[in-house]
């Protein structure tokens, strides 16, 4: 009996801990995308989905990134699965915090 009471504690712990750094990626997310919304030289208003694009159109449609790093983005998704956010592609080796902010409004999910 008092195993079976530890193991719902547990169990509530960790939907507690679970739950809350949901709130807290969302959190995250909300205050990166208010900080970087203004997206300048957009001139095309073409878009990009990060998760179904292939590496020919990343290149093209967001500044700063060449084939080589359109194709770590790519690789980058085909071993860690689709991107949950934007934030993401920060991972990808030859993406900073700048050249994300400069190209948010062109990448979608």
């Amino acid at each position: 009996m008092k195993s079976f009471q530890v193991i719902r504690l547990a169990s509530l712990i960790l939907c507690l801990l679970f739950h809350g750094s949901l709130f807290a990626g969302n959190k995250e997310k909300e205050s990166f995308e208010k900080r970087h919304a203004a997206c300048p030289n957009s001139r095309s208003g073409e878009t990009v989905n990060i998760n179904t694009a292939p590496a020919d159109h990343i290149a093209r449609l967001i500044h700063g990134v060449g084939l080589r790093t359109a194709e770590a983005v790519v690789l980058f998704r085909i071993e860690s699965g689709p991107f949950l956010n934007i934030e993401e592609l920060l991972a990808v080796k030859g993406i900073g915090r700048k050249l994300l902010s400069r190209n948010l409004c062109r990448i979608k999910l």
